[in-house]
């Protein structure tokens, strides 16, 4: 789960930061989702986000919680963008059983652990 702060402009470092740490968890192989929860107002580079995105073919959910219009459309748009498979949520808990339950999550898993 991330959270960042209001007013921060989130770029390459921090994203680079986030998505290593999620492969040091996880590794290179599994697949993995991210909440990321909205409480504050702040701004993502998407031209710095593309590329790194990219990079971790774990990263197969984002599910984000906000609470207010603008984190919505932003989010709406960063999905566009990214062509990310993300949901948008009200609520912290429900954000939190979707990431598991995820159809490509668990299809993922399900060819994995069958292959082993």
């Amino acid at each position: 789960m991330t959270e960042i702060g209001e007013g921060e402009t989130v770029g390459k470092e921090p994203l680079t930061d986030i998505f290593h740490l999620v492969n040091e968890h996880f590794g290179d192989d599994k697949p993995y989702g991210i909440v990321s929860h909205r409480l504050h107002s702040y701004s993502i580079n998407l031209s710095e986000l593309i590329p790194i995105a990219n990079k971790f073919g774990g990263f197969m959910a984002n599910a984000v919680v906000v609470y207010s219009e603008m984190a919505l459309h932003n989010f709406e748009i960063e999905k566009r963008l990214l062509r990310l498979n993300g949901e948008v949520f009200f609520n912290l808990e429900q954000a939190i059983d979707w990431v598991p339950s995820e159809d490509r999550l668990a299809n993922q898993s399900q060819i994995k652990n069958s292959n082993n």
